[in-house]
């Protein structure tokens, strides 16, 4: 058993809904390898929904997705959410929670799809046509530069947190979200004031019609109703890249994050909505080639988010999914499936750390909790691969004042609070997925509704003894803490805290070189980017050929490339489209330098050439530029025909 205990701890209050819980709260578990979900389903029905994406659609497909060991579902309401999560734990061998979503997101509607049983009967395979998938936020899907002499190019759309309904002919009569499809998306577009875009109006018009934009299902962001939006951005560099390089005839499949997700709780796991959002451009694939009477065809997908925290070894649930589910997708249906995922932007943030503990000594990190965070953080240490369960060691967080969380020895779901006039300050905690792990969690150090627990904010503590007679090398990691841009900033990013770190340099210049100190540059790599199958993509500025001093690495698995992220030194970010047609916006990160290798990957699958993580290296080997250090830049960077929305040069 092992759960995400922070969501037990003092982020109880901040998790689950207060009472039993009006909406579904989305979960990925891992059952054993053993047993047949049709099997697990039944065993859990009183605690857990599991998609029918997995007890009836992929075993259509194939027996060996009978035993697949890793599922999504929502927790089964009419008690506490904590309650359910508590007794469900210790039935799996772990469970991810995401945060719950919005009400009015989901009711129950018949399921009507079964043409979805087994695979689309053409033979042959068309010829120049991929599938693009996108997971992502803000995804303006009826934007002219995602159309083509057909209509638009998205073939498929689901907004996860959108109002009812969705495709519950995948995932069960309890689906949450709003599906659109190619029909009902050039129906709008059609519908629309016309000329297109007939500016701004019409296209809020459209979206609003669409549902996609509603005050009240989800309460709170629309990125699309923004000048910029982040899935918007990512999409145009794909496609256009993809375009660019050569492929034909790009399908566009979109998965749009619930906003609980990407904004409003920052320290949340998005893991059960990225695996259903893969399994959903999958299935939503197969519809495509059969529309266009087709062999089942091949898709390239691009995830452009991370996380800090996570084993960073292959172990995150998410990774384990798609090194699992990939190849035997491929086995079954014949068709490639690639996935790229950006290296990450926090090489310089300060949330990762290495604690060498010699024998029978003690270690001690510091952790800068910062005041006016209304989130609670949340910081990992793994212990090394192989180490010994029964080997003694113990951690406590202490506060920045006294008081503390611990010790809590290596008993998996151990946990021991902090506790003040009965609420909950701070916990410590252990599990077990494949490594040990110490998860250390703080509450939030203010609010705005004067309810609920305060923590303290300061230097605090993580204080790990070594009792045994052996050294032990452990990897420490603090959780993502803040917003994407345009979301209500509610967290303050925390971060580790040690007085020998340098943070610049003597001419005053972000210092990109580690020292002797425990706080590291090195290994802050995506969390979800250690895995055997996603290409990993490092950013690098055009102009002077350098990587970007945000661009994550790792020695242990470096990244297997890297494409333009900034113009420039001066020149921020890359061009691409803005949310309303015609607009054109500059957005930086790893998040922009993936899709153009995506595009590169819908360029071979097209032309039915390799395109898997050995195709991007080899590519940035031969045809790119050299770029150092190579444990951030991996085997060079992406020359690519510039994916600009129109002639505008910087």
């Amino acid at each position: 058993m092992s759960v995400a205990l922070w969501n037990l701890g003092p982020g109880r209050f901040d998790f689950f809904p207060r009472g039993v819980d009006p909406a579904p709260i989305p979960v990925a578990l891992a059952i054993s390898k053993d047993e047949s979900i049709e099997s697990a389903a039944t065993r859990l029905r009183h605690l857990v929904s599991i998609g029918r994406v997995y007890t009836h659609l992929l075993p259509s497909l194939d027996k060996r997705f009978e035993t697949f060991p890793i599922v999504t579902g929502h927790l089964v309401g009419g008690r506490p959410a904590a309650e359910v999560v508590e007794e469900l734990s210790a039935n799996v061998d772990e469970l991810v929670i995401s945060p719950p979503l919005a009400t009015g997101s989901y009711e129950p509607l018949p399921v009507r799809e079964e043409h979805w049983l087994g695979l689309p009967k053409a033979a042959t395979r068309r010829a120049g046509t991929v599938v693009l998938g996108i997971i992502d936020d803000g995804i303006a899907f009826a934007h002219d530069r995602f159309t083509a002499a057909d209509g638009t190019r998205v073939e498929a759309f689901w907004m996860q947190d959108g109002p009812p309904p969705g495709p519950v002919g995948i995932f069960g009569p309890f689906t949450h979200g709003r599906e659109l499809s190619k029909t009902k998306i050039d129906a709008l577009r059609t519908a629309a004031p016309t000329p297109w875009p007939a500016g701004l109006r019409g296209e809020d018009e459209l979206y609003l019609k669409a549902g996609v934009t509603r005050p009240d299902v989800p309460r709170g962001h629309k990125a699309v109703r923004l000048r910029r939006a982040h899935g918007t951005h990512v999409l145009d560099v794909a496609l256009s890249s993809a375009l660019a390089f050569g492929a034909a005839d790009v399908r566009v499949i979109g998965v749009q994050l619930p906003i609980a997700t990407t904004g409003l709780q920052p320290t949340a796991d998005f893991s059960a909505q990225a695996i259903e959002g893969l399994v959903y451009i999958l299935m939503r694939s197969l519809d495509v080639a059969r529309r266009l009477e087709s062999a089942p065809l091949p898709v390239a997908v691009n995830l452009s988010y991370g996380i800090t925290n996570g084993p960073h070894d292959g172990g995150h649930i998410l990774e384990r999914f798609i090194d699992l589910f990939l190849p035997a997708w491929t086995a079954v249906t014949g068709a490639p499936c690639e996935i790229v995922v950006g290296a990450g932007n926090s090489y310089l943030e300060r949330l990762r750390a290495r604690l060498v503990v010699p024998p029978s000594s003690r270690a001690t990190l510091g952790w800068r909790i910062q005041p006016d965070d209304r989130t609670p953080s949340l910081a990992e240490v793994w212990l090394p691969p192989g180490a010994a369960e029964d080997a003694p060691c113990t951690a406590t967080l202490k506060g920045p004042h006294g008081g503390e969380a611990g010790p809590v020895s290596r008993v998996d779901g151990q946990s021991l609070p902090w506790t003040v006039n009965g609420e909950d300050l701070a916990e410590t905690a252990y599990k077990h997925v494949g490594r040990g792990c110490f998860t250390f969690v703080v509450a939030p150090t203010a609010r705005t509704d004067l309810t609920g627990t305060i923590a303290p904010a300061g230097l605090w503590s993580i204080h790990i003894e070594n009792e045994s007679d052996t050294e032990l090398c452990l990897d420490a990691y603090v959780a993502r803490d803040v917003a994407p841009f345009g979301y209500p900033q509610l967290g303050r990013q925390s971060y580790f805290d040690e007085t020998d770190y340098r943070p610049f340099d003597e001419a005053g210049r972000p210092e990109e070189e580690d020292n002797t100190s425990p706080v590291q540059r090195m290994g802050s790599i995506n969390g979800i980017g250690t895995g055997r199958i996603p290409s990993v993509i490092g950013g690098y500025v055009d102009r002077e050929r350098l990587i970007a001093p945000y661009s994550a690495g790792s020695s242990s698995r470096t990244p297997d490339a890297a494409a333009v992220c900034d113009d420039s030194k001066v020149l921020s970010g890359v061009l691409a489209g803005g949310t309303h047609s015609g607009s054109i916006v500059a957005l930086n990160g790893t998040s922009v330098a993936a899709p153009v290798v995506t595009g590169w990957v819908c360029y071979r699958l097209s032309k039915g050439l390799p395109a898997d993580r050995a195709a991007v290296q080899d590519e940035a080997r031969t045809n790119g530029i050299v770029l150092f250090p190579p444990y951030r830049a991996g085997a060079g960077g992406f020359v690519t025909p510039l994916p600009r929305p129109s002639r505008v040069r910087r």
